[in-house]
């Protein structure tokens, strides 16, 4: 629901603040005073189209700034639009403001961050409904008409609707696959016939994952084995000596300096730790020594290994360089294929499977469509009566409406509402052709229409508040209060703001706002205010004879003030029976 608007320098008004309660609120005010300046302050945060003409005379700009107090189903609704905007709320509000320059340049923002206006036109056109003579667009859309007739219809066909789109998904998805599995089988067949070439060419290699490192390293070894036959000999000699030329080596020396120790050890206890390094650097020069001489030794050429393993070297590049450049790539890509050509291999029995799965489907689906057209041929009817029972008290009792549900499919396609077209029509007079509302009533009738829709739809409707401008065009008297007591009854399930003409619409409303318009030193200005008691009363009474102080005015409009308590009283009455119960 709207808490509260601020507008500034829209028309004639240069700084108004309205609060907003639940329930059924009316403004009414002078003509000419900026009732309408109010709605245009609304239209600004809903998003609407911007004219640089509704900036105040002077003023650089204009704006307005709403609140909106967010239900946990409408937070649910538009947490997705909220999160990609990153708009935050402040205890359950979300702020919407806009600005308008005089240049027509607008800027607008939600809960805190800069949006384009075409996200506030998203997010309130589910929080709030206007309905005017200019503004219907809701009531001639026909997927409103298919989603009011589904909404009165209630639980019945959403369920149904619910599973008949589950069913469709599937089907959809088995139409697509299908389809393009047809459509490119021939390219398809023929990449795997080159696959195919690949695949036999790598599997003639094999190639294990890591094998070239390890080839790469006996191919160095077998290359130089005179060489490193010769390092490691040459090494084993250094270290240990030859006994062929009677040289020590580096052992030997250090066995002469452990000996030289041992002599002065008892002289000098210090220099045992010293003579046991040396003995353990004699056993790590042997050790040395004779891992030398065994490397060495393992190391034989090998001239046919070698080609062997040099052949598998090449084998390996050729296919790093083709598929690669790690053999890892190549092994990963090879998968990869494998897998793609066993799915071509499967077309046939894939292609078998999917289309007995659209035919099932398909059966399943037009079976549900069926069922959601009788649903919604049996819920038509009462709500078209419903409608018309409303319009017999809204000034229009020759008119009636017709909920015509026609099954469409298009082309064997299942819409994702199933396959009705539904239309709304009216017949204005008895006798008369059947025409779609859009076209077969006046706007005032639209209005009231509207109104007779949404009080039939009470409850069912996910918006949270409706404003009504001009629903009391063309209707005086006993109509008009009809019209105000259906505005109470909606506004039981609804936030509703009315901008109003009628005193009997008036005398319904929860809450009443006076718009006056005041001039000083030549600048005219208007102010919003409520009203309550002898003033509430002092405003019908303009309303009804525009004489602020008349009796019989004020008789009169204390009488609607009193029919209007004891309906909103008998309506809480009736409630708290069937409470009761």
């Amino acid at each position: 629901m709207i808490e509260e608007l601020s507008i500034h320098d829209i028309g004639v008004i240069a700084q108004a603040g309205i609060v907003f309660d639940p329930g059924f609120t009316v403004v009414t005010g002078e003509t000419g005073a900026g009732k309408t300046m109010i709605l245009t302050g609304v239209a600004l945060v809903m998003g609407a189209k911007t004219d640089s003409a509704v900036v105040r005379t002077g003023a650089a700009s204009a704006g307005a700034d709403a609140t909106f107090r967010l239900s946990q189903s409408s937070q649910v609704a538009l947490r997705e639009i909220l999160e990609q905007s990153a708009a935050e709320l402040e205890d359950d509000s979300l702020i919407i403001s806009r600005s308008l320059n005089d240049a027509g340049r607008s800027k607008a923002a939600m809960g805190g961050r800069a949006v384009p206006a075409s996200v506030l036109a998203e997010v309130s056109s589910r929080l709030v409904v206007v309905h005017g003579q200019a503004d219907q667009s809701r009531l001639k859309s026909t997927a409103w008409q298919r989603s009011a007739v589904d909404a009165f219809a209630g639980e019945s066909l959403s369920k149904t609707l619910e599973e008949y789109r589950a069913v469709r998904m599937r089907w959809r998805g088995a139409v697509r696959e299908l389809a393009d599995r047809t459509e490119k089988r021939l390219e398809r067949e023929r990449q795997a016939n080159l696959h195919r070439l690949a695949l036999d060419e790598i599997e003639a290699v094999s190639p294990v994952e890591g094998e070239d490192a390890e080839l790469d390293r006996l191919s160095a070894l077998l290359s130089h084995a005179q060489t490193l036959r010769e390092a490691t000999e040459s090494a084993a000699r250094a270290l240990v000596g030859d006994d062929n030329s009677n040289a020590t080596g580096a052992m030997g020396d250090v066995v002469g300096a452990q000996r030289a120790l041992e002599g002065v050890q008892d002289l000098a206890p210090d220099l045992q730790k010293l003579g046991d390094r040396l003995k353990a650097l004699i056993v790590e020069l042997a050790d040395l020594a004779a891992e030398a001489s065994a490397f060495g030794r393992s190391i034989e050429s090998d001239p046919q290994r070698l080609s062997t393993i040099e052949q598998r070297r090449h084998d390996l590049a050729v296919l790093r360089k083709k598929y690669g450049p790690e053999l890892s790539d190549v092994i990963i890509w090879r998968d990869e294929v494998m897998a793609a050509v066993a799915d071509v291999d499967a077309d046939e029995a894939r292609t078998a499977e999917l289309e007995a799965v659209i035919a099932t489907d398909a059966a399943v689906l037009g079976s549900l469509a069926t069922k959601l057209t009788s649903i919604r041929s049996e819920a038509g009817n009462r709500f078209g009566a419903a409608i018309s029972a409303e319009l017999a008290q809204l000034a229009m009792p020759e008119s009636s409406v017709l909920v015509e549900v026609t099954p469409n499919p298009i082309s064997g396609e299942f819409g994702p509402d199933g396959a009705d077209e539904i239309s709304i029509l009216l017949v204005p007079h008895p006798g008369a052709p059947a025409r779609p509302i859009a076209k077969g009533a006046s706007g005032g009738e639209l209005s009231r229409i509207m109104l007779g829709m949404e009080v039939v739809l009470a409850g069912a409707d996910p918006v949270p508040t409706f404003i009504f401008d001009e629903v009391d065009a063309g209707i005086g008297g006993k109509v008009a209060v009809e019209v105000g007591r259906r505005l109470a009854q909606l506004s039981k399930s609804a936030q509703v703001i009315v901008v109003t003409h009628l005193p009997q619409v008036a005398a319904f409303a929860d809450r009443h706002i006076v718009v006056e318009k005041s001039s000083s030193n030549g600048v005219t200005s208007t102010t919003a205010r409520p009203v309550e008691e002898a003033e509430r009363v002092g405003e019908l009474v303009r309303m009804l004879s525009g004489l602020a102080d008349s009796d019989a005015g004020a008789a009169h409009a204390q009488e609607l003030l009193d029919l209007a308590r004891d309906h909103k009283s008998a309506g809480r009455s009736k409630a708290g029976r069937v409470t009761k119960k």
